[in-house]
């Protein structure tokens, strides 16, 4: 049978020669390691509207800053969390401007810090993917990708609790958060915000909850930047939290939106 390309692996060797299908096995495992290499490090747009914590201080999603609403519980994708590096423009009064990014799963070696970009900064990154499991944004999917040193600080936070719960539990490893944040007062800066996560619960990969009083770890608290922290800022109007269980309550979305 003709080969279908020229140059494929083990070409110039007899069809039946063992040394042709190692080469095709080191071939494909190249190929393997290098497309998974290039997605790791590759932003591609699109995808997941991004979470991120708003100058005022207020946690926001998409285009069009969609406020979190308080009292909504949202699901970590365990198999989403992810670590690396983000490069992003540094020259004084440049538009924000990412220049790079190298990114691998949780699950393997961080990457090495790449060579430097003129003009940028690489800082370590850390991100994960939630899911809204009720209230007015049921369904959405976020990406939260941070690394800010408050932020940074509370995704260890948080990442501490999720080793502490899963060696104790290897079934329900999804957490359940509820998001909000706080803020410290810097000498020169005034007031920095940073991400909260509360976890109320935890969940099967299927979605199955984990129920209160099933075990001592449905409630591990509010992780978060505990340094100098002041009374919470007023960011916007108060909701009342989900009951549980149930749905959030729902806000009203403006005229003319779904």
């Amino acid at each position: 049978m003709t080969k279908l390309f020229e140059g494929t692996p083990g070409q110039a060797l007899a069809p039946n020669d063992p040394r042709s299908k190692e080469m095709q096995t080191s071939f494909v495992a190249g190929l393997i390691a290098g497309v998974r290499e290039s997605r790791a490090s590759t932003p591609i747009a699109g995808g997941k509207p991004f979470l991120r914590l708003a100058k005022t201080g207020q946690l926001v999603f998409g285009a069009s800053n969609e406020p979190v609403q308080q009292g909504s519980e949202w699901a970590v994708n365990p198999y989403s969390i992810g670590h690396g590096w983000v490069c992003w423009a540094t020259a004084p009064g440049a538009a924000q401007k990412l220049l790079g990014e190298a990114m691998a799963p949780i699950t393997s070696r961080k990457p090495v810090m790449p060579e430097a970009i003129p003009g940028g900064e690489w800082k370590e990154q850390r991100s994960f993917d939630l899911k809204c499991l009720n209230g007015d944004d049921e369904g959405t999917e976020v990406q939260y990708k941070v690394n800010s040193k408050g932020g940074m600080r509370a995704v260890d936070n948080l990442f501490g609790k999720l080793v502490d719960h899963w060696e104790k539990d290897q079934t329900n490893v999804v957490a359940i958060l509820q998001l909000s944040s706080d803020y410290y007062m810097h000498n020169d800066y005034g007031q920095m915000f940073f991400p909260v996560f509360t976890i109320s619960g935890w969940a099967d990969i299927d979605g199955n909850r984990l129920e209160e009083g099933e075990d001592d770890l449905a409630d591990d608290g509010a992780v978060g930047d505990v340094i100098d922290v002041k009374p919470a800022a007023t960011v916007k109007a108060p909701l009342q939290p989900a009951e549980r269980p149930g749905a959030a309550p729902r806000r009203q979305r403006p005229g003319g939106r779904v």
